[in-house]
């Protein structure tokens, strides 16, 4: 079913149009003729001009939920339809994720002991052309062993086989997708389409494979904002740095990445907020990279509070001694949540004097700070809930967090 009228005008809310639909509450996804047509109301007014009211339906309702107008004068059917269903982004937690290359039987074997939030079975850079169709069919066989340590699952595809990659990893047990490349919101919304077949096809409910998204060229950064809209699957958006670097020609020096990376990094940051998505990946500083082993754990931690800081909730990783810095520099430490319950506690008390502010060591605090400090701690009760499912699937598997 298209979705009723508040959720038509909760999907375009970035958008400068308002659409309801004065005949009908809901519209029965069977083809169906607007030639006659059907008033709208655009922010509020009713217009007559039927030529606009069919042009604003076409091009902005019917394209978002997968259907073709290339007449403002008909609108068809286009088989498939994008999901309605959305998660919150924000209570989902995925604060580490370790990529897992399917075919390494060794990495297969040790992934579920590692204590990530979630593993990414990769079909894409870390497969050999000539193993892409061997590894596709190994997805659903090695999930139940990867998964016995509490992660989600998460599926790189290739953009290139796309289809075959879906039709043989959409199922049940993969929570999630991560798409590379990502330039348009149309390819998203084509994909979401596809998902959408296949989850109905194979009993499973609706929305409930989500998206992560990868932008890795200089197209996929100029059009940002709307490829992070584009699907209400989308949960997470990350920078994807060794491509971006090969597509704008950056020499790859350790101490220029905080330049080289600090605008597609900072509007990521708006662009996923404004969306309601989550940003992840490690901010940029200067010689600290995901693929960087060296480092010491300290300087893993330093790197992931800063990003965290900065607004991303998560990052992957493609090497297991990230994953313990990952998971505890995303998450507010010890002495934010201190604070944030010694600020709930002094304004929960100053409301019910009557007053509105009031000061905590030595600042002055107000709703805009309750606000924050409710946040902090809905994240840490997540966060906490996460650690638990996994501590118990450990403890089950016989292994240890």
């Amino acid at each position: 079913m298209i979705p009723n009228r508040s959720m038509i005008v909760w999907t375009l809310r970035t958008k400068p149009f308002v659409l309801s639909l004065s005949k009908h509450d809901r519209l029965s996804d069977a083809p169906f003729d607007c030639s006659t047509g059907s008033q709208l109301r655009v922010n509020g007014a009713r217009t007559s001009e039927e030529h606009r009211a069919k042009e604003i339906f076409g091009k902005i309702f019917l394209r978002n939920y997968g259907l073709l107008s290339n007449s403002p004068t008909h609108c068809v059917k286009k088989r498939g339809f994008m999901s309605t269903v959305r998660k919150d982004p924000f209570t989902v937690i995925r604060r580490s994720k370790l990529f897992i290359p399917v075919n390494r039987e060794k990495f297969v074997a040790k992934a579920w002991t590692r204590g990530a939030d979630c593993l990414i079975l990769d079909l894409e850079d870390s497969i050999p052309p000539a193993e892409k169709s061997s590894a596709r069919r190994m997805v659903k066989d090695v999930i139940p062993l990867v998964k016995k340590g509490g992660a989600e699952i998460e599926v790189r595809i290739n953009r290139d086989y796309e289809e075959e990659d879906l039709a043989a990893v959409v199922g049940p047990e993969v929570a999630s997708l991560m798409i590379p490349k990502c330039e348009s919101a149309e390819e998203l919304r084509r994909l979401d389409r596809r998902v959408a077949q296949l989850e109905k096809e194979r009993g499973v409910p609706e929305g409930r494979t989500d998206f992560s998204l990868l932008i890795e060229t200089a197209r996929g950064v100029v059009r940002m904002e709307e490829i992070v809209a584009a699907s209400p699957r989308i949960v997470q958006a990350s920078i994807g740095g060794v491509d971006l670097t090969q597509d704008m020609g950056f020499t790859r020096v350790r101490d220029l990445l905080a330049e080289q990376f600090s605008y597609p990094a900072g509007k990521l940051l708006y662009a996923a907020r404004a969306a309601g998505v989550q940003a992840a990946g490690l901010w940029p500083q200067n010689n600290v990279d995901f693929t960087d082993t060296t480092l010491s754990y300290d300087a893993m931690l330093h790197a992931c509070r800063r990003s965290f800081q900065m607004g991303y909730l998560g990052s992957s990783t493609i090497h297991p001694a990230w994953v313990r810095p990952l998971n505890e520099g995303f998450k507010p430490s010890a002495s934010e949540l201190d604070w944030a319950r010694r600020v709930k506690v002094a304004l929960d008390e100053a409301y019910s004097q009557g007053l509105g502010s009031v000061a905590v060591d030595g600042r002055m605090v107000d709703v805009a700070n309750l606000k924050q400090v409710q946040k902090i701690l809905e994240r840490a009760e997540a966060i906490a809930r996460r650690e638990a499912e996994k501590e118990t699937a450990m403890a089950a598997a016989g292994g240890r967090a």
